[in-house]
């Protein structure tokens, strides 16, 4: 059953503490971009069951991938449990022994809904893990800092969810998302592993916050999504694509969630390493950056690119009794996880308390595994890194053995290569930045306009090569009921794009240059896409493309009312911004 937020229970939101006696965590994904990773795991597990229980408890699958932050609402106590192993297996252990359950494969079954929502928090969690390690770093080594005017108050991932509702047009509808389902029950999970404190009164309010968040944010968006695109651009291109954003996690939850099912289902096999960063035969990998210093997550950590991880199917141990005392440790045994040089066919040494788990402490489980050299690595070399079978799971059973490579960069045959990019307008956020497909393939942006008014798109080439390169710029042109024209400053260079004779002046190593595409359509109900290839001159076999669509429709504005109130900033914080550890 749906409900809606109570009046009474709203107001009472706004007389929350202050921000500062909130929240303690540097990172951690936004509420919106959590049910985003949720919904894009979905396809992408084994089991059909699970697939169709999982779509036929949508939204309460996104109310469970919000749970966890519900309980960092000023006055809630349950928010930093809710995310991590000891709560998830401690309710799944509940659903497994409920003879009320019946057939948990049911897609509409007596306990569908407590699935739904536990493979939401489940996803919540492992989203973070991977977000805080791998993605937030980037902000510190890409000079990107998230202080935009007036939105202090909701951290990075707040600022996140701008991009992702304003680019990605990720829906905060409906904002009264099914509550939580037997709560009696929920309240029972965590007292079972010594969370007493913890009321169904507690929960309520949980749920309810989480409404007043889906309600701002698309406000919060109008106002802040061009000032968080302009502060942090890097950020913003790359929350999809980079290593721990929205596909990266997608695939490590959808791993998770196959091996909770058969834990479910009681036929639970080896956890296995399910991502990896780097992927393997991964090219072009820092050989400096490695040695000296620490490593930790969130958006002032940096040295992103110098990690090598792996996320696994199931959780390592933890406490599961609060209880009980915890001898558990970060530091893993160094047969665990080992890095070869191929060239040499030496181990590399790891860093002192590598390999570990990480980000957060090992107390309440995770899935996140992490091995640093104690050294930089050699130019133009193949690595291999195992993940062994004396890794042991919570349950004290090996990990399915794993390897794979990666080459550092350093090559002197390193080629040529164009790096297409294409946003709308002048402040979107860059889609296609270091991600390279001749055919376009998860490198296009759309938007909606009104029929005879001009839609302009930016198309930027990068040059990603190791030497100084020019590139010619080939775009389709116009069709019937869409006309576009190809901009260079404040000239007309349409019928060389068209022709594919345009070519770039020289662009260093990271340079770039941009022209625009104006499209306009012609009626209502019309729409078009085109697509833009960038080849490089000095090897013209070295293409990358990107595609930009328009469409004349009914849902070409966000449908937000007045500007966000620093009252209303304040009331939406604790759910926005996750307390660390």
């Amino acid at each position: 059953m749906r409900r809606r937020i109570p009046v009474a229970l709203v107001g009472g939101l706004v007389l929350f503490a202050a921000l500062g006696g909130l929240v303690g965590r540097a990172g951690a994904a936004g509420v919106t971009t959590h049910t985003w990773m949720a919904m894009q795991a979905v396809p992408r597990v084994t089991d059909p069951d699970l697939q169709a229980l999982l779509q036929a408890n949508a939204l309460q699958l996104q109310s469970g991938a919000h749970f966890p932050d519900s309980g960092y609402a000023p006055g809630l106590t349950y928010g930093e449990e809710a995310h991590w192993p000891r709560f998830s297996y401690a309710y799944a252990r509940q659903i497994r022994r409920d003879p009320s359950c019946g057939d948990l494969r049911a897609a509409r079954g007596p306990c569908a809904a407590r699935i739904a929502l536990l493979f939401g928090a489940v996803a919540h969690g492992i989203g973070d893990e991977v977000w805080d390690w791998l993605f937030e770093p980037n902000a510190a080594d890409r000079g990107e800092d998230d202080e935009v005017a007036g939105l202090d108050a909701v951290g990075i991932e707040g600022k996140m969810d701008t991009i992702a509702i304003g680019d990605h047009r990720r829906s905060t509808s409906p904002t009264d998302l099914p509550a939580w389902p037997a709560t009696s029950r929920l309240v029972g999970v965590f007292a079972s592993i010594g969370r007493t404190d913890v009321t169904r009164t507690q929960l309520s309010a949980g749920n309810a916050a989480i409404g007043v968040v889906r309600a701002v944010e698309p406000r919060m968006t109008a106002q802040y999504h061009d000032q968080v695109t302009a502060r942090m651009p890097w950020m913003a291109a790359h929350m999809v694509t980079a290593p721990g954003g929205v596909r990266f996690a997608a695939k490590a939850i959808a791993a998770n969630w196959d091996d909770l099912w058969d834990f479910l289902l009681r036929r639970q096999g080896p956890a296995r390493v399910a991502v990896t960063f780097p992927t393997d035969g991964e090219t072009g990998i820092p050989f400096r950056g490695w040695s000296g210093g620490s490593f930790g997550a969130g958006p002032h950590a940096g040295r992103a690119r110098t990690r090598i991880t792996a996320v696994l199917s199931t959780t390592l141990s933890y406490r599961a009794d609060l209880d009980e005392p915890s001898s558990i440790v970060n530091e893993l045994d160094p047969a665990t996880m080992t890095l070869t040089d191929l060239v040499t066919g030496e181990p590399v040494a790891p860093l002192t308390g590598f390999p570990a788990r990480v980000p957060y402490g090992a107390d309440p489980g995770g899935h996140v595994i992490d091995f640093q050299p104690a050294t930089d690595l050699s130019p133009c070399t193949d690595y291999r890194v195992d993940v062994t079978n004396a890794l042991l799971d919570a349950r004290g059973e090996p990990v399915t053995p794993a390897s794979w490579t990666f080459r550092t960069r350093g090559c002197p045959d390193e080629p040529a290569q164009p790096d297409a990019q294409v946003r709308v307008g002048a402040l979107g956020a860059w889609t296609g930045w270091d991600v390279v497909d001749a055919g376009g393939d998860g490198q296009q942006v759309d938007t909606a306009t009104s029929a005879g008014s001009p839609t302009t798109f930016t198309l930027r080439v990068q040059n990603g090569g190791p030497e100084t390169d020019s590139f010619l710029v080939q775009g389709q042109g116009s069709l019937p009921g869409l006309r576009v024209r190809y901009i260079d400053g404040g000239g007309d260079v349409t019928a060389a794009v068209v022709a594919g004779t345009y070519r770039t002046d020289p662009l260093a190593p990271g340079g770039r240059a941009s022209i625009e595409a104006r499209v306009t359509l012609a009626g209502q109900g019309a729409s078009g896409r085109r697509t833009v290839t960038a080849a490089s001159v000095a090897d013209p076999t070295r293409i990358d493309a990107v595609r930009f669509a328009a469409r004349v429709d009914a849902t070409e504005a966000l449908p937000v009312g007045g500007p966000v109130s620093e009252a209303e900033l304040q009331q939406v914080a604790g759910t926005l911004v996750c307390a660390l550890g």
